[in-house]
Formats: structure tokens, C-alpha cells, sequence
């Protein structure tokens, strides 16, 4: 049974717009955190030890819509409207809002359905609105002025409206989904084109003279007055392409990046998640107004709606996940770099502690925290290489303060003495809130505890329940499939296609015991690995087209054909989501897969229900795979501070999560967990998902409803239930798939394969 390539990149905006949110990069260099200074084109020397912006926050008012656009009016006044037609100014700098007088606009709000909004300084809103057509919906636009006079947008036929843009005179500009700019008749609502790109301008602001757009691949800086392209801006060209590219697009209703336009004529202000930066158009420099790790600009949670600035260079942006106004202010009295430091460091990035990061640090203005991160993917650093680097800093005594020990040798720190035991700050945290207990004890070790998970993911299986009731290992799972195999001759089974994926997901299932306690290779546990992995594989794939199988191995190497990182695609097929669809459309009998995120879990039990006499279980082992594990340094100078920060890390609010971080793992704070799992009532339709296959021309229609209480029930209790971390090794597992995935294919046997396995991991268990 083929899928569209659709179902495929819909599971990875799925696993990107609910999963991951931003995407964040380490931003270690304080030096450019200052106020506003004069800026011709060189940065001058004015950094000073006093003096940075400092946020504030102000309620919003209740019932917003979720696109939302903040304009600072001609008379300094802020104000706020959004697609629900709401209308609110404020004359006191966002501290409180009064509901304005714009019965025009209610009104267009409830009969249309409004795709973009933008604003003027004089009160007027342009609007890009959806009108329904026999082949889908086609965006127009439309401005009003301050007293609700309104004016349709003409002269655009074959091409669809995207997003308008107000001058500081007055001028209107549109943009459309084709990559075209046109200049807007406000009297007549004729369009002129002035110029067109290559592809769609997703942001752009019109600085002085100068429109500035940017696409997905270019940067364009556009003359109003010539009426010409203007050369390429190579300072916030290489900005844009080396710094934020992967965070550019649509991305659902919020932005990831912000353009305004600054007092000075030729000043831009560009927002995003590495904070707030300003640049003056041909200049050299980009300077960091505003660090992004010390404000919520850096918080992976929150991408942003909308921003603008006051003429004393004060900023008010709105940021999604949160109903307030975020005010920046510079404050002179306040050091630059906070006077106590703090330093962390992972192999990867880590959203939650990111998150952790820029919540804690507004909480505590006077400490900076260095997030130091081994492969941040700019460097074509290897993991060998970046944990060789970490453990010369902790010999040297210059190591982080806090080690977040996933991918690493916890046994091999914790021998060596380099962890802290933890186990009484342990004791606090569970006094302050409810913890599950055998989890984050589970590296626990006489009375000490070294290492604590913060987060944690479960191995699932779905399918009928007269297969999966007798499954308990992989010997059974490779016993029933080769049953299943004899009676349905034709398609997959559990849709692996990929001898490294089929390893991949047979991982969750088995115990991951590769090494002996005296630091050996567990020979034999690998050698019975790899033989059952052959058989459940063998069995997989023995009724589907080699075509069909290449097609995938092609699309794992490709990342799915999307500008990722391949090890992101791999986990976002590893998660249950992935199974879930297999299971709803009917494309597998089994699915394995990790469930790695509560918003998840109503895709698993959907697909359960839709399918007569399926449903799913946990591992029977008890075991759990551990996220986010946390670990002090023992040389620490920092403890305390690290502490604090430790117990933020597991407070309810951090570990709620509200964006990338909660694709992370679920949270071990059961109050955060029970908080999660309660989002929507039982029953409730959360979302759906439809769409017709291109090559069979079948419609599949998948609805999302909420888990009913016995389902939440099942999924606390098998929560309780875990004890065990799954002991597993990074280095080992990835020798393991890359030697085992040929003794799949069938290149080498199993027992060459354990022969090289064990000659290559010797080398690296020596180390």
C-alpha cells in the first residue's frame, strides 16, 4: 500500500510546528549587549560594563484572536488588532488596553476569514482575506483607512495576495505568494508592480526609501524613489543565510523573524530567537541590542506576532504562548554581562533547557548563563571529537557547571567522580512537588544519586490485540510476524523499508545491554540482537516491492526531502506519531515507536479506536528511555547556582512545556504530567487530517479526538510502573546500526557483522 509524499511531510509539520518549535543556536558573545549608538556602517567601540534592556510584561486583554499585528500610531499611542476582529489602543505603554471603536472592521472580521494584517501609522489596516472558489481559496486584499473607508486591491489577476506593508509617509505596499512587490493606490486600490523575486518574500519592512524583503533564499533591498533593485546588503545577507535560515518560512500563525523599521531613515531592527538586532542598511555590522538566552526573544516556547518601537527607543513585541506585552527598556543602572555566571553544556541543543535558560534568567537579571553546545552543526564537529574537548576542559578544571549527559558515558563520569551527588537536592524538589520518583531515581546507586532525568519516552506498540497480547520480546515479535507472514502475503507489516530504521525501532524493544560491567562488549546480546532483527526484518519486507523499499532508503537519506538534519528526520519516524498514521491509514498491522510527547498520545489512541480490535501496550520490561539527564560537576565553583537552577529545570511550570521542548519527552513532574495529559476534555476533536492519494485517487480522512479517561487511566499506570532506564550506549547503538544494517541486507552474516561490531567498538570502549 503506497502513501503520498504528503502524509509524509504533513507528519514532519506535525513533528515541526507542534514538536519543535524554533530553532535555536548557541549565543555565547556578550560583547554587543548595549544600548542604541549611533551606526554609519561601523561598529564603534562603546560596549561599557552598564546599560542593558530589561523586559517588562503587561497583560493583554482577554479573547485575542491567534494572528495578532501591533502597530505604534502618529500620536505615540500602541495598538493592537487581530483576525478576530478585536480593536484595543493604548495611550499608558501597553499597561492597560481600551477596546476601540471600529464596528467596520468587527464585522469584515466575522464574514471573512482574515489570512495576513498590517497596520499604518495613521490608523489605517490592510487586510489579505480568503474567499472560497471551486478550486480551493483565493487571498485578496483589502485596506481600510482610520475611519473604516474601504478599498479593494485590483489589478492582481492570476496572482494571490500575501502580506502589506505601511511606510512611516503613508505608503502601502503589497506583496504576493508569487515573490511580486507592487506599490498600492490608497485612493483607488490600483497595484503597480515594482519588481518580482524568485520565490515568496516572507518577511520584509520598509526602511526610509528602502523596501527590504526576505526569501527563503535571498535578500532583496529595493529603492522606492529609483525604482530599483539596489545591490545585494552583504552584512545582512550572510546574517539571514548563516545565522537564521533554517527558521525562515511560514510557520503557522507567528513568525520567526520580525523586520521594523528604525527612527533613523536607513536603520532596520531584525527580531528573533537569537534576540533583537539592529542594522543600518549597507553597514558592516549587525549589533545585538538585545541578547536573546537573557530574554524571552531566546525562550523556544514563544515565536513572535508582531513588534514595534517608540521613538526613545523602547520596544513592545508580542510573543505567541503568552497573553501579555513584553516591554524593553534600557536601563543604564544594569551591568551588561550579569556579575554571576553559570555554565552548561550539551552534545546537542537541548530545547527545554533553553527554555529553562531564558525563563531563569529574567527571573534573575544579575546571572548569565553560557549554554555551550558540543555539535551545534556549524563546525562538522563529530561526537568523538566534542566529548574529547568536554573532558580536557573537566581536567583542567575549566569544565561547565552542569553536564546534560545525553549521548555521553554516564557510567564512565560517574566512575571517575566527576558527578556531584544530587541526591539531597532530589529530596527538596520532591517535598516541592510531585515527582515519579522511580524515574528520576533510576540512576541511583547505593545512596547516591549522580545523574536525573528531566524528561522521559516510552517504547509503544499498537496493533491488534490478538497479535501484540502475545508479544513481550523480540523472540515473540519475530515468532508472530513470521505467523502473520504466512497468512497475508502481500505488503508490510510494521513499514520499516530501511534495514537501519528496522534496527532503529527494534532498539526500543529490547534492553540495549551491549556492555558487561567490567566495560566489555556484551558479545552475545548483540550477536541474539542482530539474528532476531534479521528475521522480524526478513518477514517485513518479504511482501513489499523492492522499488517501494529503495524509494524509502532513498527518501531516509534525503531527510524526507526537506531541509533538515537527518538525525531529526530519523526521530521524528522513531516517534509513535509515525506509527499511529501507519495504523490509521491502514499502511501497517504493527507499528513500534516511542511515544516522546503527551500532545501525541491522542494520535495513538485515535488510531486505536478506528481500527475494530486493536489497541496498544507498553514494554514489558518496565524500562524507559531517559531525556535530558542532568549531572553536576563535582569541580563546580557554581553549586549552589546550579542547584537553583536544577530546581527550575523540574518545577511545574518548566516542565509543562509549551513548545519544541515538549517533543523532548514527557516530564517527569507528575503535576505537569497530569496537567498535560487533562489538556482537552475526553472525547473532544482536537484536529484532523485529509487529503487523496494522487496515485490511487482514495480519500483518507483521520480524526484527532482526546483520549477517554481509561485510556489517560492506562497511560498514568504504565508511567508508574517504569523503574528501569534503558542502559544503552550512543556510540555503541550507531556502530551497531551502521555494521548490523548490512547483515539485513544480506551483504554480510550476522556473525561478521558482531566480528566488526566488536573490533570497532573495542577501540572506542578503550578510550
Amino acid at each position: 500500500m503506497k502513501r503520498k509524499i504528503f502524509r509524509i511531510l504533513l507528519l514532519l509539520f506535525i513533528f515541526y510546528i507542534t514538536g519543535c518549535g524554533k530553532n535555536v543556536r548557541v549565543q555565547e558573545n556578550m560583547d554587543n549587549q548595549r544600548g542604541i549608538e549611533e551606526d554609519k556602517g561601523d561598529q564603534k567601540d562603546t560596549a561599557s560594563s552598564m546599560g542593558r534592556y530589561i523586559e517588562t510584561a503587561y497583560s493583554l486583554p482577554e479573547g485575542l484572536g491567534y494572528k495578532r499585528e501591533l502597530i505604534r500610531l502618529s500620536d505615540g499611542s500602541l495598538t493592537l488588532f487581530d483576525n478576530y476582529g478585536n480593536y484595543y489602543v493604548s495611550l499608558d505603554g501597553g499597561e492597560t488596553w481600551n477596546q476601540g471603536e471600529v464596528p467596520w472592521f468587527n464585522q469584515f472580521a466575522t464574514e471573512e476569514y482574515i489570512e495576513s494584517l498590517s497596520g499604518g501609522e495613521d490608523g489605517s489596516i490592510g487586510l489579505v482575506y480568503g474567499v472560497k472558489e471551486e478550486e480551493g481559496m483565493e487571498f485578496l486584499g483589502v485596506i481600510f483607512d482610520k475611519e473604516g473607508k474601504r478599498t479593494d486591491i485590483n489589478g492582481m489577476e492570476g496572482k494571490t495576495a500575501n502580506n502589506f506593508h505601511f511606510s512611516h509617509e503613508g505608503g502601502i505596499f503589497l506583496t504576493d505568494s508569487q515573490g511580486g512587490f507592487y506599490e498600492i493606490n490608497k485612493e483607488t486600490g490600483d497595484t503597480k508592480l515594482l519588481f518580482e523575486g524568485d520565490t515568496i518574500i516572507y518577511y520584509g519592512a520598509i526602511v526610509g526609501n528602502v523596501f527590504v524583503g526576505i526569501s527563503q533564499d535571498s535578500v532583496y533591498c529595493f529603492d522606492l524613489e529609483k525604482g530599483q533593485l539596489l545591490e545585494e546588503d552583504k552584512t545582512l545577507s550572510k546574517f539571514i543565510q548563516d545565522d537564521i535560515n533554517k527558521s525562515l518560512g511560514n510557520n503557522a500563525d507567528t513568525k520567526t523573524l520580525l523586520l521594523i523599521p528604525g527612527e533613523e531613515e536607513d536603520v532596520l531592527y531584525l527580531a528573533c530567537d537569537k534576540g533583537l538586532y539592529r542594522h543600518v542598511l549597507n553597514g558592516t555590522v549587525m549589533e545585538q541590542v538585545i541578547e536573546g538566552s537573557l530574554s524571552t526573544f531566546g525562550d523556544p516556547s514563544c515565536n513572535l506576532y508582531a513588534m514595534c518601537i517608540t521613538k526613545d527607543n523602547t520596544f513592545f513585541v508580542l510573543f505567541s504562548q503568552k497573553e501579555e506585552i513584553v516591554r524593553f527598556a534600557y536601563d543604564e543602572t544594569v551591568p551588561t554581562v550579569p556579575d554571576k555566571q553559570l555554565k552548561i553544556f550539551s552534545l546537542k541543543e537541548n530545547q527545554m533547557i533553553r527554555r529553562t535558560i531564558s525563563q531563569y534568567q529574567k527571573e534573575n537579571p544579575q546571572v548569565y548563563i553560557q549554554y555551550s553546545i558540543g555539535l551545534d552543526g556549524q563546525d562538522g564537529m563529530r561526537e568523538e571529537d566534542a566529548i574529547k574537548n568536554l573532558n580536557t576542559e573537566i581536567l583542567s578544571g575549566k569544565g561547565p557547571d552542569i553536564i546534560i549527559l545525553d549521548g555521553m558515558n554516564i557510567e564512565s563520569y560517574r566512575n571517575r567522580g566527576v558527578l556531584e551527588d544530587l541526591s539531597p537536592l532530589l529530596e527538596e524538589i520532591s517535598a516541592s512537588w510531585t515527582m515519579f520518583l522511580p524515574i528520576i531515581n533510576a540512576y541511583k546507586t547505593g545512596e547516591t544519586v549522580e545523574a536525573v532525568p528531566a524528561r522521559f519516552s516510552i517504547p509503544i506498540m499498537i496493533g491488534p490485540m490478538e497479535n501484540i497480547s502475545k508479544i513481550d520480546s523480540l523472540q515473540s515479535l519475530a515468532e508472530e510476524m513470521e505467523e502473520i507472514r504466512k497468512k497475508e502475503k502481500d505488503g508490510t507489516i510494521c513499514s520499516f523499508y530501511s534495514e537501519e530504521m528496522a534496527l532503529r525501532y527494534l532498539t526500543l524493544l529490547c534492553s540495549n545491554e551491549w556492555k558487561k560491567e567490567d566495560n566489555t562488549l556484551h558479545v552475545e546480546n548483540i550477536r541474539n540482537f542482530l539474528t532476531l532483527a534479521k528475521r522480524i526484518y526478513d518477514a517485513d519486507i518479504l511482501g513489499v516491492d523492492e522499488l517501494e523499499i529503495q524509494k524509502r532508503k532513498e527518501q531516509l537519506d534525503s531527510s524526507g526531502g526537506m531541509k533538515m538534519d537527518r538525525d531529526i528526520y530519523i526521530e521524528s519516524r522513531l516517534s509513535i506519531l509515525n506509527g499511529a498514521l501507519n495504523i490509521a491509514e491502514g499502511d501497517s498491522r504493527l507499528s513500534i515507536g516511542s511515544l516522546d510527547a503527551l500532545y501525541r498520545f491522542p494520535y495513538l489512541t485515535s488510531a486505536v479506536s478506528a481500527q475494530k480490535g486493536y489497541g496498544w501496550k507498553g514494554e514489558n520490561t518496565n524500562e524507559f528511555l531517559a531525556h535530558t539527564v542532568i549531572g553536576m560537576n563535582s569541580q563546580s565553583s557554581q553549586k549552589e547556582l546550579g542547584k537553583d537552577f536544577i530546581r527550575k529545570i523540574f518545577s511545574e511550570e518548566v516542565q509543562s512545556g509549551t513548545g519544541g521542548d515538549r517533543a523532548e519527552g514527557l516530564p517527569v513532574n507528575k503535576e505537569a504530567f497530569l496537567k498535560q495529559i487533562k489538556e482537552y476534555e475526553p472525547g473532544k476533536e482536537i484536529s484532523s487530517i485529509g487529503y487523496t492519494n494522487k496515485e490511487t485517487g482514495e480519500m483518507f480522512s483521520f480524526t484527532i479526538t482526546a483520549p477517554e479517561n481509561i485510556e489517560r487511566d492506562n497511560l498514568v499506570k504504565l508511567v508508574e510502573e517504569l523503574t528501569k532506564v534503558k542502559s544503552g550506549d550512543k556510540t555503541i547503538e550507531n556502530i551497531i546500526y551502521e555494521i548490523g544494517s548490512r547483515a539485513l541486507f544480506g551483504e554480510i552474516t550476522v556473525d561478521e557483522a558482531v566480528e566488526e561490531i566488536e573490533k570497532k567498538a573495542s577501540i572506542y570502549l578503550a578510550e
